[in-house]
């Protein structure tokens, strides 16, 4: 390398490592995303637990509220802006836990919808008609086809839609999951993320990453998250890191790329 090379090299890199300073030092100065983890009704990859210890997610303050009644004290002073669902409830949510999930997203909160809790409250038409935008269907509803299971496809992931939350992520193919085919979805409902598994794509455009339909919540869905694998993956973590930071208002029109 001659000597101009080595100094324009040099002065690149002092260029990148003084913008990464100034964006560390603007993350670290704004207060942290509150972020509520809430599981039950089913097993979870400790991977999955492991995600937010991820230095990625060192922009969120995160705690975990499991079933059952995840959701009493959402709506008091310093809740969470995010809740981030991990769990499987099989019925759906009791009477007396849905009017403080309701009042949380009628003030505009965030919401993220991980693997199985797209299964969640199947016979509750306001959760996937008002609020998700799409259900796994895994029992007998009149005029609702039943869903069904795709376990453990490598398949490719293309964001389809241009978005805050897929600036930058370049098509992958994801570990070993389980994913859903014949979901339900709503008219309404805006594909992030398709993927071309056989059995899943000719859906709805093959969707397995789609945004919500509340009015006034952010809400985004994404069906992965299964196995240790797909939740080690920096790759999904940089996604669902993602949908956290939009689903708070903290991802708008930023350009992001993966790591």
């Amino acid at each position: 390398m001659s000597d101009l090379s080595r100094r324009r090299f040099l002065a690149t890199a002092t260029s990148v490592a003084a913008l990464a300073g100034a964006e560390l030092a603007a993350q670290t100065s704004a207060p942290k995303l509150r972020v509520q983890y809430t599981t039950g009704g089913h097993t979870l990859p400790l991977t999955q637990y492991g995600m937010f210890e991820d230095l990625l997610f060192g922009d969120l303050d995160t705690w975990v509220v499991p079933f059952p009644h995840p959701f009493d004290r959402i709506n008091d002073p310093g809740g969470p802006d995010v809740i981030v669902l991990g769990s499987y409830v099989t019925g759906d949510y009791p009477v007396e836990d849905r009017p403080h999930i309701q009042k949380y997203l009628d003030a505009g909160k965030g919401l993220v919808v991980l693997h199985h809790a797209v299964g969640e409250n199947q016979t509750w038409p306001y959760w996937y008609e008002q609020v998700m935008g799409g259900a796994l269907i895994q029992r007998d509803i009149p005029g609702m086809p039943r869903s069904g299971l795709r376990q453990w496809p490598r398949t490719r992931i293309t964001a389809v839609m241009d978005h805050p939350i897929t600036r930058g992520v370049k098509p992958f193919v994801l570990p070993p999951d389980e994913l859903f085919y014949n979901m339900w979805f709503g008219p309404n409902t805006k594909v992030l993320f398709s993927t071309d598994d056989p059995a899943v794509a000719p859906f709805h455009n093959g969707a397995i990453g789609w945004l919500g339909v509340h009015p006034k919540a952010r809400v985004v869905c994404f069906q992965a998250g299964h196995t240790d694998q797909v939740n080690s993956d920096p790759r999904y973590r940089h996604v669902v890191h993602n949908m956290i930071l939009w689903a708070g208002g903290r991802l708008t029109d930023t350009v992001t790329s993966t790591r």
